[in-house]
């Protein structure tokens, strides 16, 4: 907003011209309260005032008619008043890490789209959430809520949802009631299941589910077809459904910090797989080959009890270029790196202290990097 835009520097200009005011800024500006040179910007659509000491919201803000945007987080608010009801045009607005323990009625009458109160110091959300049925985006994370409204079946609309660090028990059946979702966070919470109702959220793009304690996810997760990115790391699972084979469109897997002895070989059917992370298990062997997985670029297996490596990538994906194997028994490799002459790969070794050696093996192919870090017991010789 070039020209229209203006900020606390700013005071002479907008009290000279206050219609020119489309959007004013004054987050971290150190402010105890709104100020009051900004009451005439009858034409303001942009107000923030994020991350200051305000305590009290003052009436000629509910009177700016044209008002789209309202970003008040970040402050010391600790209630909305009723007249947030007369913001008939606004769309977005952010409460966030306010301590807010309850929501004026009057906002289920606005058509807001983006609504955020992440942070806040409510313990359940209110039904009142679930009558704005023009929500696209919701936060409701980092707060102490065990359970979502049954009435957020009604938000048809909602594309992007955030319940992350939350108290939730369970993966609600009326979030699977969400099939407009694209977005869907609930990472560090208590769920410990993925339901069957997961096959609900067909158009659902991104699903984060890190730090939980999930030890089984539902079959029914292969109709998520369009999902291309998948993050259960921090979880408690020991094996992978059969059904995750039908994720074809699924680009980046991460399945660090969980329980598996045994390599998950569901994985080596998802042919669209360009990063994968399986960090910090405890597999002790590799499958015999990656090469059906032929978009890989991007491999991490530190931190499991892998004693050898070779055989998995003699035949390695094409456009493979990283692969990381810090924190693992390796034993001598000198063997498996002649075999690995015909790849024409490039690796790199680093060890725990941060040294950097170089090993080439022709020009020609894609496997560049091989880490090292904390392999003490390796021997290196070429």
């Amino acid at each position: 907003m070039d020209g229209v835009q203006y900020f606390m520097s700013d005071e002479e200009k907008i009290i000279k011209s206050p219609n020119d005011v489309l959007a004013f800024q004054a987050f971290w500006a150190g402010l105890k309260e709104v100020p009051e040179f900004i009451s005439s910007c009858k034409n303001i659509k942009s107000l923030n005032l994020s991350r200051n000491r305000i305590k009290e919201l003052p009436d000629f803000i509910f009177n700016f008619e044209k008002l789209e945007e309202l970003d008040l987080s970040e402050n010391k608010i600790s209630e909305i008043p009723k007249d947030i009801g007369k913001l008939k045009k606004l769309k977005r607005l952010d409460i966030g890490y306010n301590p807010i323990k309850s929501v004026a009625e009057e906002i289920q009458s606005l058509r807001l789209e983006d609504l955020d109160m992440g942070g806040t110091s409510v313990t359940e959300i209110s039904d009142i959430i679930g009558n704005i049925k023009s929500l696209e985006i919701l936060h409701i994370d980092n707060n102490n809520i065990k359970t979502i409204p049954a009435n957020f079946s009604r938000l048809s609309r909602l594309k992007k949802l955030h319940c992350e660090v939350t108290k939730l028990e369970r993966f609600d059946d009326v979030i699977c009631q969400l099939a407009s979702l694209k977005y869907l966070g609930i990472s560090e919470t208590e769920i410990k299941e993925i339901p069957g109702g997961i096959k609900n959220l067909s158009n659902l793009n991104e699903l984060y589910l890190m730090g939980n304690k999930i030890e089984k996810i539902s079959e029914n997760i292969r109709y998520l077809k369009v999902l291309e990115c998948l993050k259960l790391g921090n979880n408690n699972l020991e094996n992978l459904p059969d059904g995750m084979a039908g994720l074809n469109n699924l680009g980046r897997l991460f399945l660090e910090d969980n329980k598996f002895v045994q390599f998950p070989h569901v994985v080596l059917k998802l042919q669209n797989v360009r990063a994968f992370g399986f960090d910090n298990n405890s597999i002790e062997e590799l499958p015999e080959s990656f090469r059906g997985m032929s978009n890989l670029r991007h491999i991490v297996f530190q931190g499991n009890k892998i004693k050898t490596f070779y055989k998995s990538f003699l035949e390695a994906p094409q456009h493979l270029t990283n692969i990381q194997f810090g924190d693992n028994p390796l034993s001598d490799i000198k063997h498996e790196l002649e075999e690995l002459v015909h790849s024409n790969a490039v690796f790199e070794f680093l060890d725990g202290r941060g040294f950097k050696d170089k090993l080439t093996i022709g020009e020609k192919r894609g496997i560049k990097q091989l880490y090292k870090q904390k392999n003490e017991n390796i021997s290196i010789e070429y």
